[in-house]
């Protein structure tokens, strides 16, 4: 829970898709595709589609700095949870 409330504090919608004319975002389509056969296999073919799809967004920022991707999966009170998260390679103190 401690988790949850840092990441929404400074960001709001985080855990949120943001839908475009009700078009499915790539990575909800690939995230909702893991979901309905949850395995180790699919985990692992999920962190990788959802990296390619981030290192492809990245490639067209040109400020775009990286970081490390973080995927875990656990269960918080009795509900399964999916964290995706981007780490800065730059040292805070936070």
């Amino acid at each position: 829970q401690s988790l949850r409330m840092a990441l929404t504090h400074k960001n709001p919608a985080a855990g949120r898709f943001c839908r475009v004319a009700d078009a499915i975002p790539p990575l909800e389509q690939r995230l909702r595709h893991y979901l309905a056969g949850v395995d180790d296999d699919a985990f692992v073919a999920f962190s990788h589609e959802a990296t390619e799809l981030l290192a492809a967004k990245m490639r067209q920022e040109p400020l775009a700095t990286g970081g490390y991707l973080v995927f875990a999966e656990y269960e918080h009170e009795g509900a399964k949870m999916t964290l995706i998260a981007m780490l800065s390679t730059k040292a805070q103190p936070s």
